[in-house]
Formats: structure tokens, C-alpha cells, sequence
């Protein structure tokens, strides 16, 4: 069984993501996770019936975001798993879109958690990592790890009839780069609590990782008006983005804000582009919003700027995102 990561060369389809490793390596990677950071909790349960609760009766799935969120960035007990279904339209990303749903997402205790408070805790545990990793860039932290869907029905349905598994957070020193060495270890555990012998990793981490490299890359599929406009628009433009990614990240409070931007922008992107009248939708994002609130940042009005951002990012959710 191969121990290295898979190259973009041998990429399989998204559905198809995660494959079987030896009892070898996967003991290897839990403790090398034990060793690195020994405060942290280093596994936790998820039914089989959560994980396909996650998805069920969702159109065109191609696996789940096992996402890693915590209810405190400074409680390291307090670690969740949000299992957050991604789209087959966009397949052909390293880590497909998530399908962005209204009423939140399940926990791995299979407990239905809103969208605010979903990107409160996925904040937390990027918070709680930039503490552990201070070389890594901020945006770099890995945020969770992508599984097939298919690898996850053979994982726990054909290869096994589990009750649950045992998610495993591992760490290989042997390779470079943060992304990559953050290798989680799935292992699927009976109704009698007893485990079987058969493990899998190779997900896709998120954020992605480029090509070729052992760093992640930040996606670059985010809401993007600049091509249908005016370079003095384009100008104007620039300054929504500096207040968005200055003023937001240098208040804390701003973090799961931020934290949403990023997660739905590359869905909300697909989205638009879907109903083929994307340059009409972003003039008009432009001419009604954000010109609006570049005159707010301007007079210094930033909490109003705020306020006027996340109507803007719900409208376009509602519009686009939710059904």
C-alpha cells in the first residue's frame, strides 16, 4: 500500500477519494499526531449513521468536508467534527464546493448546528491551530479533510457493516509541508465497540493543496467582479476587498465573518456563473452594494460597512445557494 501522497498524475474522481492503508502507518501517523501535540484530543466517534445522515437526500454528492471546528479556542476538549456534504458539479477541483445548506450542518454526534454558529467554530479551531503552528500562514491552517462518498459507503458498508468509526487525527513528520502532514486515520469500529482492522486516509485537506507543492493554496474561485469592470470601478473595488481582508481580520470579532467569505464564496462563484448571467449579476452586485459600501468605509463608518456585508453575502445565499 503506498505511503506517499498521491500525485496529481493518479487522481481519482472525487467520489472516489480516500484510500486503505496498513495497521503500520496509520499507528505511525496516530502517534505521530500524540507526539506533536500532546494537549490535543486525538480521535473522535462518528456513527455510520451520522455520516450518511450528513448527505441524505441531497442531490449530486460527491463525499463530505469532515470540517474541524471547537466550541473554545482556548478548551482543546472542546474539538468538533462538522460533516459538511460537497457538490459533483465541481469535481474537478481538488476539493469539490460544499453545498451550502439553511439550516447548518450535523456535528458528529449527529446534532444539527446552525450556519452562524458554524463558522464561529470553524473560526475557533483555525484560532486554536495558529497558536500551535505559528510558521503557518493563517489562511493555511487545515480547516478539515475531504472524503469520498464512495470511499466512505465501501469503508463502512462493504468492506465492514459499521456501527461507527473511529476518526483519527494523525501527523507525518516524514513529509513536507503542513497541509500534507496533517493525515487524518479512519478506522471502522463494530456494534461492540470493537475496531476492525482496516484503516484509510488520503483525503483531500482543506484548503487545498497545490499541485506539486507541500503547501496549501488559497482557492482563488471567489467572488470576482473585477472582469466586467471599469478600471475606476475595478479601483473602487480594490478597496471593499483591502476593508474585507485588513479591517475585518485585524478585529477578532470580524474572524467567523471572514472565515464564511472565503467558505462560500467558491460555491457561491459556481453558482452565478450557473445561470449564465454572471456579468449582469456583478454589475448590479457593484452598482447596489458594494459602491454603497465603499462610500461607508470611506466616512468611516466600518461597523455599518460590516452590517451592509453580511446582508450582502445573505442576500446572494439566498438568492443563489439556497433551495
Amino acid at each position: 500500500m503506498l505511503h506517499q501522497h498521491p500525485t496529481t498524475t493518479s487522481r481519482k474522481p472525487a467520489a472516489l477519494t480516500g484510500e486503505l492503508i496498513d495497521s503500520a502507518y496509520a499507528l505511525q501517523l496516530k502517534q505521530g499526531f500524540r507526539e506533536r501535540f500532546p494537549q490535543e484530543i486525538t480521535s473522535i466517534f462518528i456513527k455510520t449513521a451520522t455520516v450518511f445522515d450528513a448527505v441524505k437526500e441531497l442531490p449530486q454528492v460527491s463525499g463530505i468536508r469532515f470540517m474541524y471546528g471547537m466550541e473554545s479556542a482556548n478548551d482543546p476538549t472542546s474539538k468538533v467534527i462538522l460533516l459538511i456534504p460537497c457538490n459533483s458539479t465541481s469535481a474537478h477541483l481538488a476539493i469539490p464546493n460544499t453545498i451550502v445548506q439553511p439550516q447548518g450542518y450535523l456535528n458528529h454526534r449527529g446534532e444539527r448546528v446552525d450556519l452562524k454558529r458554524t463558522w464561529e467554530l470553524l473560526y475557533n479551531h483555525a484560532v486554536h491551530y495558529a497558536c500551535l503552528l505559528p510558521e503557518v500562514k493563517f489562511n493555511k491552517i487545515v480547516r478539515g479533510v475531504f472524503f469520498g462518498i464512495d470511499s466512505l459507503h465501501a469503508l463502512l458498508k462493504e468492506y465492514t457493516q459499521a456501527h461507527g468509526m473511529h476518526y483519527y487525527f494523525g501527523w507525518d513528520e516524514t513529509v513536507a509541508g503542513p497541509a500534507i502532514q496533517h493525515k487524518p486515520v479512519l478506522q471502522p469500529v463494530q456494534a461492540d465497540g470493537n475496531s476492525y482492522n482496516i484503516y484509510m486516509d488520503y483525503g483531500s485537506p482543506c484548503p487545498p493543496v497545490c499541485p506539486g507543492e507541500g503547501d496549501s493554496c488559497v482557492a482563488t474561485n471567489s467572488v470576482n467582479i473585477g472582469h466586467v469592470l471599469t478600471n475606476d470601478e475595478d479601483a473602487e473595488l480594490n478597496i471593499y476587498r483591502h476593508y474585507r481582508d485588513n479591517y475585518f481580520l485585524a478585529n477578532a470579532g470580524n474572524g467567523p465573518l471572514v472565515e464564511m467569505y472565503y467558505y462560500v464564496s467558491p460555491a457561491l462563484t459556481e453558482a452565478i456563473q450557473d445561470t449564465g448571467r454572471a456579468s449582469a449579476i456583478y454589475t448590479e452586485l457593484y452598482n447596489e452594494e458594494i459602491r454603497q459600501c465603499n462610500v461607508l468605509i470611506g466616512e468611516g463608518k466600518y461597523e455599518a460597512a460590516k452590517v451592509l456585508f453580511e446582508q450582502t453575502m445573505e442576500r446572494l445565499m439566498k438568492t443563489y445557494l439556497f433551495h
